[in-house]
């Protein structure tokens, strides 16, 4: 596999929003672009701690992680703060000229949706490649093979970035009404909340928080919408400096995206670059005229009515969705259930259930796999596991119990082959390890696995590397692991209760 090197990206990836903070600045003036880049900075520190407290508390583990940043400010990595900045830089002027083009007029309410649209075809040219190439990586599930490469949520995750950062920045340097900029300052919390709402708020109807809040925003801001008649600081195409630069940065990121995909010798995937190549072009050639005077207002009803028309379609869109996720829970549960009372053939079938529900679900795949290796039918977990691997590299249960199945198998090389590849992309666990030394001939040896290994493990590891020693009958390791257990218990106990 061949891959741009990092800093080669880190490149590319500064011309791009140099250009888009240069046609800012000749634009919009020197303090506007300060602020927007400022501001940008801060949303995005904000949105990555937010996001990673929000995961440690409701979800277990970060949905996205840049592994290997090559700087960081205060904890978070530049690329990703400077990121948003050149996505939303880029999706919020190409959302003003074609508003201006279309509809003569681009508030700051319908600019953000409009750029939430753009947001959405950067997303899908920048994943292609990122993902592809371990740029970063997700830990929900996705296609390894398939058309997208990343998480469909990505596109609405990065839409909702317009709402979330623009839609505010937009309505207070525009000296929007203050209950209106208030409004705006209100909708990143909401959302966030929003993905801490996930129970059905109905058995029957199981639509939950996060359904209301995701659907109820895009409503309210296409109402508001409605209600807004501020106008567009960029000047019309007459007027403006530099015009042709939003259009060469928008093609430095998609020669970027696309040399990674061809290094990669993913052609096929080069599809993924035409939204965002038809947008810019678009943007450049369309003709913007001067504002028009202030535009007639929708009125209150109207918005009232829009508001919850917008709302309904979009549970009504989210409900069979909702429906089968209820349902593939539930199975997911009982099989968990299941397997915790003995029963593997009710787990196997309850999830084979949940498969049939979301086919696409690494979970699922690997319980369902290491069911299998249980029963003594190893092609049937082979297939399984290979899938939990695909939909998730990421995820270490998959990876451990196909990398356990090939070294049962007397396939070291290809578990060794499995871990590297991993361990390319994501941060090593000490079970992993303890299967990559048995791979490469650890269990001849004589002696336990490296105290290396063993001592980086936390109890509930330590248990796992106790479970694969006693599968893989190395009884020096399982030794080791009840020896290190009553030392750390001894331990424990010598440490002075606080008073």
């Amino acid at each position: 596999m061949t891959l741009l090197p990092p800093l080669v990206i880190a490149v590319l990836s500064a011309a791009v929003l140099l250009l888009l903070l240069a046609h800012r600045k000749v634009n919009l003036g020197g303090a506007a672009t300060l602020a927007f880049l400022l501001s940008a900075a801060i949303y995005g520190w904000v949105r990555s701690f937010a996001i990673q407290l929000l995961s440690e508390a409701r979800l277990g583990d970060v949905p996205y992680r840049i592994e290997r940043p090559l700087a960081a400010l205060a904890g978070v990595p530049l690329q990703e703060l400077l990121g948003w900045a050149t996505a939303v830089g880029l999706s919020s002027y190409l959302a003003d000229r074609l508003l201006r083009r279309c509809g003569g007029s681009a508030d700051a309410w319908s600019t953000a949706l409009a750029a939430g649209t753009f947001m959405a075809a950067v997303c899908l040219a920048v994943e292609t490649a990122a993902v592809s190439a371990g740029w970063w990586s997700w830990s929900l599930g996705h296609s390894a093979t398939g058309a997208l490469r990343f998480p469909g949520v990505a596109l609405v995750d990065w839409g909702f970035v317009a709402l979330d950062f623009l839609l505010p920045f937009e309505l207070w340097r525009r000296r929007a009404p203050l209950t209106h900029r208030m409004a705006g300052l209100l909708i990143f919390p909401i959302h966030l909340a929003g993905h801490a709402l996930t129970a059905p708020l109905s058995a029957r109807v199981p639509l939950s928080g996060f359904d209301l809040v995701h659907c109820g925003l895009v409503a309210v801001v296409a109402a508001a919408a409605l209600r807004s008649n501020d106008q567009s600081p960029w000047p019309p195409r007459a007027d403006e400096r530099w015009r042709i630069a939003p259009l060469l940065a928008a093609g430095v990121l998609l020669a970027t995206t696309s040399a990674q995909l061809l290094l990669l010798g993913e052609g096929r995937l080069l599809w993924a670059g035409a939204p965002l190549a038809l947008a810019a072009v678009g943007a450049y050639a369309v003709r913007v005229e001067a504002l028009p005077g202030a535009r007639l207002r929708g009125s209150t009803a109207l918005a009232i009515g829009l508001f919850f028309a917008l709302l309904a379609a979009g549970l009504l869109v989210r409900l069979p969705t909702a429906i089968r996720a209820r349902d593939f829970e539930r199975n997911l549960n009982w099989a968990v259930a299941a397997l915790a009372a003995g029963d593997s053939s009710a787990a196997r079938l309850s999830l084979l259930e949940a498969l049939r529900l979301r086919p696409a679900h690494p979970d699922a795949s690997w319980l369902l796999g290491w069911i299998e290796m249980q029963a003594g039918r190893p092609a049937e977990a082979r297939r399984h596991l290979e899938v939990a691997v695909a939909l998730r590299p990421a995820s270490v249960e998959a990876v451990r119990y196909l990398a356990l199945l090939e070294i049962q198998q007397g396939r070291g090389a290809a578990a060794l082959e499995l871990l590297k590849k991993r361990r390319a992309r994501h941060r090593g666990t000490p079970d992993l390890a303890y299967l990559g030394w048995v791979a490469a001939g650890g269990t001849v040896r004589e002696g336990p696995a490296p105290a290396t290994i063993l001592a980086t493990a936390s109890a509930p590891q330590l248990r796992e590397l106790f479970a694969l020693a006693l599968t893989l009958g190395d009884r020096p390791t399982q030794e080791a692991c009840r020896t290190l257990d009553l030392e750390r218990a001894a331990g424990a106990k010598l440490v002075p209760s606080p008073r």
